[in-house]
């Protein structure tokens, strides 16, 4: 039997979560997060019968938060939370950024903090495993206080009132899809509503994801570019890693590179390197300078910058994300921290379109022989092959 991964909002890393939702690696709560979610619980409850105003829980929301809801009324409040927030709109969202948001939200859960109890958890985890995919529209999240309408979506199948997303694109009545995989709707209790709704995992699922990809693409960039500088025989000394200590700006990613170019096969260089031996001095010598200054300038603040939301990432996956936290055994405070996620997503995502183009572009230039290559370049920067009065090559240059 294939061991699950424990779920304790702790540990969750982004390697695990990538083993989730893309590898489909089974899941399961932890016991010390099962005794952690049972003691904040039990704050929640005993908050409810005295009758303290806690803003969605024993209270309305937004304008009506003023207006106290009493506790016969407190379990329906948050149904009605959930189907008034399933307003989404558009495609569903794709499958790996949904399992992402269902791994996120019950990583947060179960941290022991947002009081909710542990079946919702386990639902969450259920769904999962048994590969269900809740129909969650992709356009409609306001991202100010959490992902809202998407998380909606999410809740709304985990009670049975939405739908599920085959792999075919059909969409399936949730209440139906749950009962055939013996999956029992959650019926929502005080607060829990809010606990599923007011979160960030819609964007952390998106930034890991992302983070992810952009590593992917910056070790495909980083083979292209190792092999483009040895065959136009760029000059090694730019990307001396005692230059890098010396500036106490070497990266990973550079270091990274310089592996590459030690690791080329020399063979296939030979070959590239007679060729190129042909080629005019002047244009090899201009596309050496042009690709040094590139590799050192801009190799460096990419990595670093991937790393930096990687960091970002790793945090976020782990963060509490919830309007109202459990802090101490006795007391609930209020928390906001959905900017900060929002920022990093947004430039994760724009940072990976960039690396996108970088990675197409190079693959499309490698695809063509390299005499071509050298046309092109040749073109560019209006430097031409210099000949004989005959009008023949001069011989190769010395080495």
């Amino acid at each position: 039997m294939t061991e699950s991964l424990p779920v304790d909002g702790r540990s969750l890393t982004l390697d695990q979560f990538l083993s989730v939702v893309r590898g489909r690696s089974a899941v399961s709560l932890a016991g010390d997060a099962r005794t952690a979610m049972a003691a904040s619980r039990a704050v929640v409850e005993a908050a409810v019968r005295r009758g303290r105003a806690i803003y969605g829980v024993t209270t309305g929301f937004g304008q009506l938060s003023d207006k106290i809801v009493p506790p016969d009324q407190a379990r329906a409040l948050q149904l009605s939370l959930v189907r008034s927030h399933s307003s989404g709109a558009g495609d569903p969202l794709p499958e790996e950024v949904v399992r992402g948001i269902l791994l996120v939200r019950a990583n947060s859960l179960a941290r022991g903090h947002s009081g909710v109890r542990p079946v919702v958890v386990e639902t969450l985890l259920a769904l999962l495993n048994r590969r269900l995919v809740p129909f969650v529209p992709s356009q409609g999240s306001v991202g100010a206080s959490g992902d809202l309408a998407p998380l909606a979506h999410v809740a709304l199948a985990l009670i049975g009132e939405g739908e599920f997303v085959g792999p075919d694109g059909r969409r399936t009545p949730a209440a139906a899809a749950l009962v055939d995989h013996g999956i029992a709707p959650l019926e929502l209790a005080e607060k829990e509503g809010v606990a599923l709704v007011n979160g960030t995992s819609l964007m952390a699922s998106y930034l890991a994801l992302a983070v992810a990809d952009a590593s992917d693409l910056l070790d495909a960039a980083t083979v292209a570019a190792a092999v483009s500088f040895d065959a136009l025989e760029g000059n090694p000394e730019a990307l001396d890693d005692r230059l890098g200590r010396l500036e106490e700006h070497d990266s990973a990613a550079e270091a990274d590179l310089r592996s590459r170019l030690d690791s080329l096969d020399t063979t296939l260089l030979g070959r590239v390197d007679k060729t190129l031996a042909e080629a005019n001095v002047a244009l090899v010598q201009a596309v050496q300078k042009g690709l040094t200054q590139n590799l050192d300038e801009k190799w460096k603040p990419v990595g670093e910058s991937i790393e930096t939301f990687a960091q970002g990432s790793r945090q976020i996956l782990k963060d509490v994300s919830d309007t109202y936290r459990v802090a101490t055994q006795t007391r609930l405070l209020l928390n906001e921290n959905a900017r900060r996620i929002a920022d990093l997503g947004r430039d994760i995502v724009a940072l990976e379109e960039s690396l996108k183009l970088v990675v197409q572009k190079t693959i499309e230039d490698g695809l063509a022989p390299l005499e071509a290559r050298v046309a092109a370049l040749e073109s560019h920067t209006g430097l031409g092959t210099p000949t004989t009065t005959n009008g023949e090559r001069p011989p190769p240059a010395e080495p």
